[in-house]
């Protein structure tokens, strides 16, 4: 005996097509906004303290040399530290921005690559204070014995190579994220692009945390990228919050 009953419909992808194309109506287009725009403030900051550093020049070999290095490069030193400073604290709103972007789709490597950021803001401030006991006086004092110069010194550039490490990972995780899935962000976004740019960055990063090996001028071009990985991702999640702001059909 043969039944009239309709046939099942047949399962379609539309659900999960309609769960990536809503995604971005799930996200606050004004922390998106202000996520993009401390980034691209910071992301300015950072390529601005790398100019200035090369300018400074890397310290010399001879502790007794120290003074003198630190008189000679002391106007870019300042606009380094000024820039540092500024962009760190820019960087926080930028981290809490791009967490909120990758939180909602639970991208766990996009919210460790915010995390990582957020770990690095502090670090960051501590080498700033760092910098600044040699160039600024307090209450009229200046380091300047040789002792002094030398521990100040060590830690400003041990603390880099740390902190450039911590900045290669956050590049990297970000890239990856957006790899996983294309539409971790939108369905314009181009995952490879992301995925190398991150990659690219993580290497030029992670090299930029020997300095003595690449010399100042490649030491300043490696560590400036990660400047213009926060510019590029600024720009996407200014474009995201484009998207979320448009009105839903």
């Amino acid at each position: 005996m043969t039944s009239d009953a309709p046939a099942p419909p047949a399962p379609s992808n539309s659900a999960d097509s309609a769960t990536s194309a809503g995604s971005a109506g799930l996200l606050d287009p004004s922390r998106l906004r202000l996520g993009a725009t401390t980034g691209l403030i910071a992301g300015a900051l950072f390529i601005i303290d790398e100019i200035a550093s090369f300018f400074a020049g890397f310290p010399p070999s001879d502790p007794g040399a120290l003074a003198d290095w630190v008189a000679a490069g002391r106007v870019p030193m300042i606009v380094a530290n000024e820039a540092a400073g500024i962009g760190t604290g820019a960087l926080v709103p930028f981290a809490l921005g791009l967490h909120h972007a990758f939180a909602r789709q639970r991208r766990g490597l996009g919210v460790a690559a915010a995390g990582l950021l957020g770990c690095a803001a502090p670090l960051w401030l501590v080498l700033v204070v760092i910098q600044g006991r040699l160039i600024y006086p307090m209450f009229g004092q200046l380091a300047g014995d040789e002792h002094s110069l030398r521990l100040l010194v060590q830690l400003l550039f041990g603390g880099l190579h740390t902190l450039g490490l911590v900045l290669a990972m956050a590049a990297l995780f970000a890239g990856l994220a957006v790899r996983q899935d294309a539409h971790a962000l939108d369905e314009g976004t181009n995952a490879s692009a992301l995925a190398g740019f991150g990659a690219a960055v993580f290497v030029m990063t992670l090299a930029g945390t020997f300095p003595e090996q690449l010399g100042v001028t490649a030491t300043a071009i490696c560590r400036a990228s990660f400047g213009l990985w926060v510019i590029v991702w600024s720009l996407h999640l200014r474009r995201l919050a484009g998207l979320c702001s448009r009105p839903r059909e």
